[in-house]
């Protein structure tokens, strides 16, 4: 979740997202992942996210803006994550 929330407007081009793993930086070994976006998928960015090449620093995803520490979000990737679980618990109830 970390890796999909930190996403910014210069991680996207060409139909892709390039981007750095954060668990294999934190571990001194940088892992460079491109995932090929889809129509369907770039869709779904468009729609929930802010895709805007002239700012190329800010974050897709809006669960970041704002936050000016790592303390913030850390806090804010946790509760998209307790969201997340919620929903994946009441689906398997």
């Amino acid at each position: 979740m970390t890796d999909i929330l930190g996403f910014t407007n210069e991680n996207i081009k060409s139909g892709s997202i390039t981007y750095i793993r954060q668990k294999s930086k934190d571990r001194g070994k940088p892992q460079v992942v491109t995932v090929s976006l889809t129509p369907f998928a770039l869709s779904i960015l468009e729609k929930y996210g802010h895709i805007e090449k002239s700012t190329p620093n800010t974050y897709v995803l809006p669960y970041y803006m704002g936050t000016k520490s790592d303390k913030e979000k850390n806090f804010r990737r946790d509760g998209v994550l307790k969201k997340i679980n919620g929903g994946i618990r009441s689906i398997c109830n």
